[in-house]
């Protein structure tokens, strides 16, 4: 999947975690041997990060990733992810094969969506 930036997001789901994300990103939750933002990016390989989180929380991201946090500094195909979705097999599939333009919802959660160059910023 060719993807040149790559938005993850918190929603207000990261309370499901508390107290564990009164101090990190929900994406930092760690699944086995990786972060939640390790296995995406590491499965999706874009040029460029963007990171939108609580902003009490941006510096120490931006610290220790060195991504873009809480800017929309976006370039090209942008793929946004809910920072809680666990990228396995099945959900990198329904991901590589969305179009600019789509959405992927679970109930009234905001999973993905795919935006074409432009309409992202």
């Amino acid at each position: 999947m060719e993807i040149s930036t790559l938005c993850i997001f918190e929603d207000e789901g990261y309370e499901n975690f508390l107290p564990i994300t009164y101090t990190k990103a929900v994406f930092e939750l760690v699944c086995g041997s990786k972060t939640l933002l390790q296995r995406v990016v590491e499965a999706l390989k874009p040029r460029k990060i963007v990171l939108i989180v609580r902003d009490y929380l941006k510096d120490k991201l931006l610290e220790k990733t060195g991504f873009v946090v809480n800017e929309a500094d976006v370039e090209g195909d942008t793929l946004i992810i809910n920072g809680r979705l666990l990228l396995d097999s099945e959900a990198l599939n329904v991901l590589e094969e969305m179009k600019r333009g789509e959405a992927l919802i679970d109930g009234e959660t905001l999973l993905a969506v795919k935006l074409g160059e432009g309409v992202a910023r």
